[in-house]
């Protein structure tokens, strides 16, 4: 297997439970899946772009136990945590909007 170059460095990944795919969050702030069969990314992206934030990145990024969901926390400004939904064919859609943490109200 190869190294792979990525758009934006990644800053937080987590392996699926099921081991199908890898998620990961980047710089960007966009959250994806890769299939762990080729490395490749997977359809859908959640992009923390259009968050409360300025220029979001994100820290963390979770997989349920199940598999069929991520949970991502990013910041560059207001912090703020999302869900995505994986579906059967690995393709992640958001699931709410971004809720606010930290010092500001939740909205």
């Amino acid at each position: 297997m190869s190294s792979k170059k990525f758009a934006s460095d990644p800053t937080a990944i987590s392996w699926s439970y099921d081991g199908k795919f890898i998620a990961v969050g980047d710089r960007k702030g966009d959250a994806y899946l890769l299939n762990v069969t080729n490395l490749e990314p997977t359809e859908g992206k959640i992009s923390a772009k259009n968050a409360p934030s300025k220029a979001p990145w994100i820290e963390v990024i979770m997989v349920s136990p199940d598999s069929r969901k991520i949970c991502f926390g990013a910041h560059g400004g207001r912090a703020f945590v999302e869900l995505g939904q994986v579906d059967g064919q690995l393709t992640l859609k958001r699931l709410n909007a971004p809720v606010v943490i930290g010092h500001t109200a939740i909205t």
